[in-house]
């Protein structure tokens, strides 16, 4: 931006290189005298290349893969899913026993039924540092969630990492069916979400 302070260590400003489309991915920081800036950090993309989008919770049994199952739906609806990979994945091994994870937690897999949302049958898997490489985004449901993934991924230097909410108007974080049992709940907040993912996608001519 014209009036972007340079003095904040954190504001860079990363060029787009090469051929094919720039998605720019934008973040808030906070410059040396408490100006708020904007970071643009840009991520080319080449022609005919597929979306990597990586949906992250705590154990990949509900928040996730509810994302993953609704983002994919989204995209079939629109005639674009060859255009994307989605996937998602578990900071924790809570619901990995002996190399083998477990499925969608049940009332995850009704509520999506519920929505006309189909649910693949499929194991939670934990998020490797790999991961980081292999993926475009990496989207948490909240912020513990966030702070974990940073860990795990050894930082976020291609500004790869953002929350779900971030993409719409209210923020926040996505509400833990685990503790509320409120799968509706989540569900809408998804929705959200990922409707929120795409139109930035538009925006950004990624799509």
């Amino acid at each position: 931006p014209g009036n972007a302070d340079a003095s904040c260590p954190q504001h860079k400003l990363y060029p787009h290189t090469g051929n094919g489309r720039c998605l720019p991915e934008l973040r808030l920081c906070v410059a040396v005298g408490g100006y708020l800036l904007l970071e643009v950090r840009h991520k080319a993309v080449s022609a005919g290349e597929k979306l990597r989008i990586l949906f992250v919770c705590h154990g990949n049994i509900c928040r996730s893969p509810m994302a993953e199952m609704i983002l994919k739906e989204m995209v079939r609806r629109r005639g674009i899913a060859e255009q994307f990979v989605i996937a998602s994945a578990a900071t924790s091994t809570e619901e990995i026993w002996g190399g083998r994870g477990n499925p969608v937690y049940p009332p995850a897999e009704e509520e999506l039924e519920r929505h006309g949302i189909p649910c693949e049958k499929r194991q939670a898997v934990q998020l490797t540092r790999a991961d980081y490489a292999a993926y475009d985004y990496l989207i948490g449901m909240d912020r513990a969630n966030l702070r974990n993934m940073q860990r795990m991924l050894g930082g976020d230097p291609a500004g790869k990492l953002s929350l779900l909410m971030d993409f719409t108007e209210a923020g926040g974080e996505v509400s833990d069916p685990w503790y509320t049992r409120r799968f509706d709940a989540a569900f809408r907040d998804i929705w959200a979400g990922c409707e929120g993912l795409l139109a930035h996608l538009e925006r950004s001519g990624a799509l």
